[in-house]
């Protein structure tokens, strides 16, 4: 960890920016193809993951338990989750990019002036101190891919920090969020598209 001291103004707008994406639950960017009918999709299948980066920053333990958190919320919104030779109406492609990402803190506090510059008119000066943290994050990628075209029609991506030493329990948890952000605007929203029948 490195710390430099930066202007005020500066470090409000860097630890807003940079700060921002760790506030709350996992954000969700979705895009889909317009003219796309989700209707017929009951069954789907998962592709073997994939991974572009440190490969190494999900064990195969935690991929599993995010596949069956995926698998588990398509099946609680009425959908069948099958082997791919089963025909699947659609398979979905999850991948993980990573990359070397940096955030920054500050720590404000008071001091008074140097002693030998006799300023009794000087009250306490605020200081302001920057820590930068350089982190791994992780992109979760889930793309939906019609069989017949074998071309994707609706993709979910979620970005959320990465870490090898993460609690167990703290990482389990962010699996579930990432799971459910994934899912949460299938089937596409603002399109006239019912679940299957059996669906939330």
């Amino acid at each position: 960890m490195k710390k430099r001291l930066f202007p005020l103004a500066v470090v409000w707008l860097a630890a807003l920016v940079l700060g921002a994406c760790a506030l709350g639950p996992p954000r969700v960017t979705t895009d889909f193809d317009r003219s796309y009918t989700f209707t017929h999709i009951k069954t789907v299948a998962f592709e073997p993951f994939t991974a572009k980066g440190d490969n190494l920053m999900l064990s195969d333990m935690q991929k599993n338990r995010l596949r069956e958190m995926m698998m588990a919320v398509l099946r609680q919104r009425g959908y069948d989750v099958v082997a791919k030779n089963e025909s699947p109406d659609a398979l979905l492609n999850w991948h993980l990019v990573t990359r070397e990402r940096t955030s920054v803190r500050t720590y404000s506090h008071n001091t008074t002036p140097p002693l030998h510059w006799h300023c009794w008119y000087c009250g306490p000066w605020m200081s302001t101190q920057v820590s930068m943290d350089e982190y791994t994050e992780g992109t979760h990628i889930l793309d939906m891919i019609d069989p017949a075209r074998k071309e994707g029609v609706w993709r979910a991506v979620v970005s959320v920090p990465l870490s090898l030493h993460a609690d167990p329990e703290r990482a389990d948890r962010q699996l579930q969020a990432i799971a459910a952000a994934l899912l949460s605007e299938f089937p596409p929203r603002g399109v006239d598209q019912d679940a299957p029948a059996g669906g939330d």
